[in-house]
């Protein structure tokens, strides 16, 4: 039985780039394995105010089957509707782009109903609850930008689908003056 090995980065530094908050457990793990993280988003999520897409969301009770292609996507929406205090009814069939994305459905208390075992639109749309969708009722739930791949594949396969954008990727305001500090000091 192989014993799972524990990284060592015994006291390098690691320059993270990932947006907030999935940077912080990233920076947590670099800590852990004995590096020191410097913090250094090269973006920044922003959520779409619900009422820029709440108007283009279908009746809840029509929608057959969800994607979430993203942890940002879960947080945005399901923060957006419940500032408007819509509930979820448990009939639609729920799809996550992968693992991270279906964690954070569950911490919505949303059942996950499919995850494909690699975290990319090509293995998502192999699934089976994405292969007989003629006429469905499908709503994908993703951020501005990024492939187009699922929605084309899926509009191609028939169903009526609504595309819902959450959240957009902005340039990070940085601190110049402590990343010149950081990279003077190596």
């Amino acid at each position: 039985m192989l014993k799972k090995q524990r990284l060592n980065l015994n006291g390098l530094r690691v320059l993270n780039t990932r947006p907030q908050p999935q940077g912080q457990a990233l920076n947590q793990a670099i800590n852990e394995a004995g590096g020191q993280a410097i913090s250094c988003p090269a973006l920044t999520i922003c959520a779409i105010p619900p009422t820029f897409w709440l108007p283009s969301l279908p009746p809840l009770s029509t929608i057959k089957q969800v994607i979430f292609t993203s942890v940002n996507a879960v947080n945005c929406f399901f923060d957006g509707l419940k500032k408007q205090s819509i509930d979820w009814p448990k009939s639609i069939i729920v799809i996550a782009i992968g693992p991270s994305t279906a964690k954070a459905l569950t911490q919505y208390r949303i059942p996950v109903h499919s995850t494909p075992s690699i975290s990319d639109s090509e293995h998502l749309l192999v699934l089976p609850p994405l292969q007989q969708i003629e006429r469905q009722h499908i709503l994908l739930v993703t951020g501005e930008g990024g492939r187009t791949l699922i929605a084309e594949t899926l509009t191609a396969r028939g169903c009526n689908l609504t595309i819902l954008k959450v959240y957009f990727r902005a340039r990070p305001q940085l601190n110049n003056t402590e990343l010149t500090v950081l990279w003077r000091n190596n």
